[in-house]
C-alpha cells in the first residue's frame, strides 16, 4: 500500500481540515453537554493549539500534534461522561487519519495510548453494569487492528526504503544508468540461470581528446547524451550499464550476434550525425554459444573491442 506511505499533498491537507471540520460541527454538542463542567474549555484550548500547529507545521523541527489531538480527545470524552461519551469515536477517527496522511509514528503513538485509555473505560463500563462497555470493546478491537497494521505497515516502508537505497547504490550518478555492481550481478543471474545473451562493449573514440580540448563538464554532458542515445536505441529487454570511464555495456537478451551488430552499426551512424566530437567502437561475445562463463564472456568481448580498434587505427594511419 504505497499510497499510505507517500500520501498527496492535497489528500493530506484534506484530510487535516475534514477531521478539523468535524470537531467544529460536534464542538454545539459538547458545550451543551459539558457546559456545566469546571474544565469545559480544556478541549476548546486544545482545539486552538493544533489549529496553530497546524498553521506552522514544517516550521520547526518537532510536531505535538499527535499529543494535542490525544489530549483533545480525551478531554472532549472526559467532560462529556466519560464511559457514558458520545465523543468515542474520536478516538478511533485520530490514528485513521494519521494514518491516511502517511504519519505512521503519530498513529502508532495515538493507537498505543487510545488501546490503553479504551480498555481502562471498558473495564470500568462493564464494572459499573453500563451498556456502553460494548462500544468499547468494539473500538479496542478496531485499534488494536489499527496497531497491528500500523507495525506491519511500519517493517514495509523500511523494506522499501532500503530497496530504494539499493537501486540508487545500482546507478550510475551521471547517466543514471546500471553501474559496474549491477552490471555484474546480472550477468551471473543469467549466466547461472543460463539464459541466452548477447554482451557488447561499447568504448567511446577520441574521447579523452573531447575531454582536454572541451573540458571534463562537456566530457560529462558527451557521456549523459550518448548514455540517454544508447538506452533509447535499444529494445525496452536490453539493459544498459556505464561499465566506467567511457566504456558502456549493451546486454541483448535473446538476440543474435548479427541482429546485435545491425543495432550497434545504426547507433554508430547517430553518433556520426550528432553534434557530438566522439566515434564508438565496440565488441560482443554470445552466450552460451560462444562464452560459457561470466569471465569468459567479457574477456571475449574485450578482445573483439579492442581489434576493432587495432583495425580501424590502421586502416586511418594507412590512409
Amino acid at each position: 500500500m504505497i499510497w499510505i506511505n507517500k500520501p498527496s499533498t492535497k489528500l493530506g491537507t484534506l484530510i487535516r481540515y475534514s477531521y478539523l471540520l468535524l470537531i467544529l460541527v460536534f464542538l454545539p454538542g459538547y458545550l451543551l453537554v459539558s457546559h456545566s463542567e469546571r474544565w469545559w474549555y480544556l478541549p476548546l484550548l486544545a482545539f486552538g493549539m493544533l489549529v496553530l500547529g497546524k498553521w506552522v507545521e514544517g516550521k520547526v523541527r518537532f510536531s505535538l500534534s499527535p499529543v494535542l489531538w490525544m489530549f483533545l480527545a480525551v478531554s472532549l470524552v472526559g467532560l462529556s461522561g466519560w464511559y457514558t461519551s458520545p465523543f468515542l469515536f474520536l478516538l478511533v477517527l485520530a490514528p485513521g487519519m494519521y494514518l491516511l496522511e502517511g504519519k505512521l509514528r503519530g498513529a502508532f503513538w495515538i493507537c498505543c495510548a487510545d488501546t490503553v485509555f479504551l480498555a481502562v473505560l471498558g473495564g470500568w463500563a462493564l464494572g459499573r453494569g453500563s451498556a456502553f462497555w460494548g462500544y468499547y470493546i468494539l473500538g479496542l478491537v478496531v485499534n488494536t487492528w489499527l496497531l497491528f497494521f500500523l507495525l506491519r505497515e511500519g517493517q514495509g516502508s523500511v523494506a522499501r526504503r532500503l530497496l530504494y537505497l539499493e537501486k540508487l547504490v545500482d546507478r550510475d550518478p551521471l547517466t543514471g544508468l546500471g553501474n559496474r555492481r549491477a552490471l555484474q550481478r546480472v550477468v551471473s543471474t543469467l549466466v547461472g540461470q543460463g539464459t541466452p545473451f548477447v554482451l557488447s562493449i561499447v568504448d567511446l573514440d577520441c574521447f579523452k581528446e573531447c575531454n582536454d580540448r572541451y573540458g571534463h563538464e562537456k566530457g560529462d554532458e558527451v557521456l549523459q547524451r550518448f548514455g540517454t542515445m544508447l538506452r533509447f536505441s535499444v529494445r525496452q529487454s536490453d539493459l544498459v550499464f556505464r561499465y566506467g570511464g567511457d566504456e558502456f555495456i549493451v546486454i541483448f537478451l535473446g538476440a543474435t550476434p548479427e541482429m546485435v551488430g545491425e543495432v550497434l552499426r545504426r547507433i554508430e551512424e547517430k553518433l556520426e550525425e550528432s553534434s557530438l566530437k566522439v566515434g564508438m567502437s565496440w565488441g560482443m561475445a554470445s552466450f552460451p554459444e560462444e562464452a560459457k562463463d561470466r569471465i569468459q564472456v567479457f574477456r571475449l568481448a574485450d578482445e573483439r573491442l579492442y581489434a576493432l580498434k587495432r583495425e580501424r587505427k590502421s586502416t586511418r594511419s594507412g590512409q
